[in-house]
């Protein structure tokens, strides 16, 4: 790991997260990290190879926590408000994991958040999106 925990994570984000696994229970250890999926945007051409390689990974969609559990994907968003940005993400993640890794099995999607708005909290009930609300200060 990094120097500074979870260095893919905004600072907020990664306070939230630490906070989660420590009242999960859970080790940082457990997860995949910044797991990379979609095609990324289209290579410019005549960009020579190395370039093109690594174009392909600055531009692609990352996932911020991936957990396999008993072959069954779970994809952690974190977001200190649970915004309609963090349910477009979860939601797109879904479908580029699918289609980077051809998976067609359950996905579950998970949303670690600071705060949120009642009505999101609703649909994320309806849309099977789990959420957890944490507040790193207590």
């Amino acid at each position: 790991m990094s120097p500074r925990p979870f260095a893919h994570l905004l600072p907020a984000e990664a306070i939230l997260w630490a906070a989660w696994l420590a009242q999960q229970g859970r080790r940082a250890e457990e997860f995949r990290y910044d797991v990379r999926v979609g095609r990324g945007r289209p290579v410019p051409a005549g960009t020579p190879e190395n370039i093109a390689r690594d174009w392909t990974l600055l531009t692609q969609q990352r996932i911020d926590a991936l957990e396999v559990r008993d072959g069954v994907p779970t994809l952690y968003e974190i977001s200190p408000r649970g915004s309609r940005a963090a349910f477009g993400a979860i939601e797109l993640y879904r479908d580029l994991y699918r289609q980077t890794f051809n998976y067609e099995g359950r996905v579950q999607l998970v949303l670690v958040v600071g705060e949120i708005r009642p009505d999101f909290l609703e649909v994320a009930e309806l849309r099977g999106i789990q959420v957890f609300i944490v507040r790193p200060e207590e």
